[in-house]
């Protein structure tokens, strides 16, 4: 499917490319520490799944403000692959899994986006950029504070 995106709604400077870059790359990795929560049996199991697929939707949409949105982020960051294969590591290690640490995890990947998109905002954006930053940041942050109820009810 082809998508016409006006000149005005694309990244245009490096530093708006490269941020958000950065932005897709902390969507993918939030998407995949949720997933990874998502593994340990519970009753939340199909809301941080649904909250999985919604952070690669925020990526996803963001890629579209690429250059070239076929080619952009589709594996997140090498800190988010180390952040999560340590947390998998000291699980394997003490032999336990907990949703509570699983949860910790989530939110502390919730703040790095979080930040990720604060800084991307600080920027000046083309077109309409900004407010579908500003939407998802506000998403992210009514999430984590859902995660933190959750978390609390353990």
């Amino acid at each position: 499917m082809l998508h016409e995106i006006l000149p005005t709604n694309i990244a245009g400077t490096l530093s708006q490319r490269w941020r958000l870059g950065d932005v897709i790359a902390l969507c993918r990795d939030s998407a995949k520490t949720f997933r990874s929560a998502s593994t340990i049996p519970s009753a939340h199991r199909a809301e941080l799944i649904a909250l999985s697929r919604r952070r690669s939707s925020f990526a996803h949409r963001l890629s579209g403000f690429t250059r070239e949105p076929d080619t952009a982020n589709t594996r997140g960051s090498l800190a988010g692959l180390a952040a999560r294969s340590i947390f998998d590591m000291r699980a394997w290690l003490l032999g336990q899994s907990h949703l509570g640490d699983s949860l910790a995890a989530c939110l502390r990947a919730d703040t790095d986006a979080a930040t990720g998109f604060s800084r991307a905002l600080a920027l000046d954006w083309n077109g309409d950029i900004a407010d579908v930053l500003e939407e998802q940041l506000d998403e992210i942050e009514a999430t984590s504070t859902r995660v933190r109820a959750i978390r609390g009810q353990l």
